[in-house]
């Protein structure tokens, strides 16, 4: 059985319950790599985070192989969308869905014998899907220390998967330390139950390793543009530092032999979301489908969802983006007056479905940022100018380059080095024209 799952504890818990799987993150196959997957496999299970924009090439492939599919979702609740892509009944889809939804390696093992019992009738016989509660508590030797409590929050699929090693070299850390751990796994900080929180209440401090608002898109983040959907005052009311803990994709000596510190894929999933605040924001290139009118393309939902509204700010978008490429004044009909931006008051406008002018809106995440110098040194107090970004050296070459965009920077280069050139050679030429001028004659012969 071929097992294809966006969740990495999907397939630790596979492989640690000894069923014949194979398996793989869509993620990760390398071109060519499906089909030596699908080669010999009987069935195929695909479980994907993101829904079918999120692995299409990949699924339609599965599909086309002929082998009996089964298609669900990475999230706990089923996806309706994805099942009826399945090639099995539907109830065999749905009571797959459930297995992997409780997760652990057990129920991964029972998954297994239920699909070659419906499927390919081996008769392994199996045990439906045994629940899992949504959160509980590492088990592991009481600390002997009275030091400070400290909560180390991660991932139920983690303890499910059996994969605690981190959670247990953190513990005992902060025993080396002199604290009390209290590791607990939990499904999500969104809902926590009541339980739950009064077992946090009895830290002294928390390390989180669970994202809070956490979702594969930005259009269906569970927090995002949504206000009452998200709500952190039941962690605030604990009233303790909450430390996010970084759950990395690489080793503890790749880490540390590493100048640049964190991978581009540990810092989009593990720092560049803001948790706490319970938003996603803003991504990069998420202003383009309003921009160019795009909504309708096949990925611009994932983006930016198919609200009702969006039509009428992507109209407000492009009219005061041509606004201001004709004059210089960003300014549309029905849309409040977008002032000069300044230090003084840091006058923002909110592109949203309620556009908005606000002063210094992000200030913890404005200053953030602004205390990084591309040069590595202690920020400076200068005052700020385009180039400086709060105390940068303006005449950085790195600055300067970065401002002015390396490929115009590498085209330069490569202009002068190509002058250079041209002038050695003409002077090589010119020299050697000048000494067969002056070379005496030579004899001839009698």
């Amino acid at each position: 059985m071929l097992l294809l799952s966006t969740s990495d504890s999907d397939l630790i818990a596979a492989r640690a319950g000894g069923a014949a799987y194979r398996w793989a993150n869509p993620s990760r196959l390398v071109e060519g790599e499906l089909s030596e997957l699908l080669t010999g496999s009987d069935v195929v299970l695909v479980r994907i985070l993101g829904g079918y924009r999120a692995w299409p090439d990949g699924i339609d492939a599965v599909l086309a192989s002929g082998l009996p599919t089964v298609v669900v979702s990475g999230e706990q609740a089923p996806d309706a969308d994805l099942m009826r892509r399945s090639t099995v009944p539907a109830g065999v889809a749905v009571q797959a869905h459930s297995y992997l939804a409780q997760g652990g390696v057990d129920n991964l093992r029972q998954l297994h014998a239920f699909l070659c019992d419906t499927l390919l009738m081996t008769g392994f016989g199996f045990a439906p899907p045994a629940a899992t509660p949504t959160w509980g508590i590492l088990e592991r030797p009481a600390p002997s220390s009275d030091g400070p409590t400290i909560a180390v929050l991660y991932y139920r699929a983690q303890q499910l998967a059996g994969n605690t090693a981190y959670v247990e070299a953190l513990c005992a850390a902060i025993e080396a330390a002199g604290g009390r751990p209290l590791p607990v796994f939990c499904t999500s900080l969104r809902n926590p139950e009541a339980e739950l929180m009064q077992l946090l209440e009895t830290a002294d401090a928390m390390v989180v390793t669970v994202l809070a608002a956490g979702s594969a898109r930005p259009a269906s983040v569970g927090a995002g543009g949504d206000d009452d959907a998200w709500d952190v005052r039941h962690l605030a009311a604990l009233d303790v530092p909450i430390l996010q803990g970084l759950c990395l994709t690489s080793s503890r000596s790749r880490w540390s032999d590493n100048d640049d510190g964190l991978s581009p894929l540990d810092v989009a999933t593990q720092v560049a979301v803001p948790e706490f605040d319970g938003r996603m924001g803003t991504p990069h290139a998420m202003e383009l489908p309003f921009l160019f009118g795009t909504l309708e393309s096949d990925r611009a939902p994932e983006l930016v969802g198919d609200d009702p509204a969006n039509p009428a700010l992507s109209d407000a978008i492009q009219r005061l983006w041509v606004s201001f490429a004709t004059d210089g004044v960003p300014r549309a009909t029905g849309v409040p007056e977008w002032p000069l931006y300044d230090s003084d008051t840091r006058a923002t406008m909110i592109l949203d479905h309620e556009l908005a002018v606000v002063d210094d809106p992000y200030p913890a995440s404005r200053t953030t940022w602004g205390d990084l110098r591309f040069d590595g040194a202690d920020p400076g107090l200068e005052a700020v100018t385009p180039l400086q970004f709060e105390g940068t050296n303006p005449n950085d070459p790195l600055v300067i380059a970065a401002v002015i965009g390396w490929p115009w920077v590498l085209l330069g280069l490569a202009v002068v080095v190509a002058l250079v050139l041209g002038v050695v050679l003409l002077v090589v030429r010119l020299v050697r024209r000048r000494s067969r001028r002056h070379r005496p004659p030579q004899p001839t012969a009698a």
